[in-house]
């Protein structure tokens, strides 16, 4: 949904000429994010932004429940349990911010807008870095798992990446917002990875064997289709 929006959002500016908004400054030819969704396409930044939110952090909060049910992995102990839900009080700080700045458009409500720009991005970042702290936690003692060693190299990197992409945005904003704009695409499309990196983490449930009493029912019910088949 997320990718979907943004790659709409490029193609229609594109198609419409690359114009220059009334929101964009007078050096600047490259249009941010907002400023395309302070127009005509309003509506699908808004509507892009809300059901982002709701499901990525519907997917944080359900990676968070079944790590401590055990279903994922290993489950974590009493200091993770408080930092998840740290991490998850951060994801709904920055999906607060994101939807926030979709509605306060640049165009009629910079001052706001901007304000939820850096609640959104700080939130999610925050998030990222408490997931951090708990994969590394988790990987320590079971140092073989390579999924825990995959999904810790992943968010690290994110996180590492997108830090250092925000102060290089927060530093050029003002002065060269060509490239505060191109900054600002980059960081969205690699939020898109770090969304789809959750899809990796939540691979073992589709994977971890099922109960002895359910593989009985299921070896049953393999017969009868065998038999019916037959």
């Amino acid at each position: 949904m997320w990718s979907g929006m943004l790659i709409g959002m490029l193609v229609a500016w594109f198609s419409d000429g690359h114009p220059k908004y009334y929101s964009m400054a007078d050096n600047q030819h490259l249009a941010y994010i907002s400023d395309i969704g302070a127009q005509r396409l309003k509506a699908l930044f808004v509507t892009g932004c809300i059901v982002t939110t709701l499901l990525f952090n519907t997917a944080i909060a359900s990676e968070c429940h079944f790590r401590r049910k055990g279903l994922l992995g290993q489950g974590s102990g009493t200091h993770s349990k408080y930092t998840s839900i740290l991490s998850q009080t951060f994801a709904s700080c920055g999906a607060l911010g994101l939807i926030l700045l979709s509605i306060f458009d640049t165009a009629n409500h910079e001052t706001a807008h901007n304000v939820f720009l850096f609640i959104f991005i700080l939130g999610y970042l925050a998030s990222a870095i408490c997931y951090c702290l708990i994969y590394l936690r988790l990987w320590r003692p079971h140092r073989q798992a390579s999924d825990l060693r995959t999904s810790l190299a992943v968010k690290v990197t994110f996180t590492v990446l997108e830090a250092l992409l925000v102060v290089a945005f927060a530093s050029l904003m003002d002065t060269k917002r060509n490239a505060a704009a191109a900054v600002e695409w980059t960081i969205a499309f690699i939020f898109s990875f770090y969304i789809l990196s959750f899809a990796y983490d939540f691979a073992p449930l589709a994977t971890r064997k099922m109960p002895a009493r359910n593989s009985a029912h299921i070896e049953l019910s393999n017969s009868l289709s065998r038999s019916f088949l037959t």
